[in-house]
């Protein structure tokens, strides 16, 4: 579509999740107060924990896999988004 390979564009995803949570974290909680946040804070640091694992199992996968099978997944994968 954006003419990009497979796992370029994995990589640019990946890239702008980063930039999409390093924005949203700070004006979140600039409008939550801590005090509201403090007693949750184990349900927080395990999501940031479970994404970064995730996201970093997902490239190791996708750099390892051959084109030819990283394609049909990656249009898998982006359908099932939809």
């Amino acid at each position: 579509m954006f003419g990009f390979a497979a796992l370029q564009a994995i990589i640019l995803n990946k890239a702008m999740s980063l930039i999409v949570v390093a924005t949203a974290l700070p004006t979140r909680l600039v409008a939550v107060p801590y005090s509201d946040l403090a007693p949750h804070w184990f349900v927080a640091v395990n999501l940031l924990a479970g994404s970064l694992i995730g996201a970093w199992a997902g490239a190791t996968w996708a750099t390892r896999v051959r084109s030819s099978t990283l394609y049909p997944m990656h249009s898998m994968a982006s359908t099932a988004a939809d």
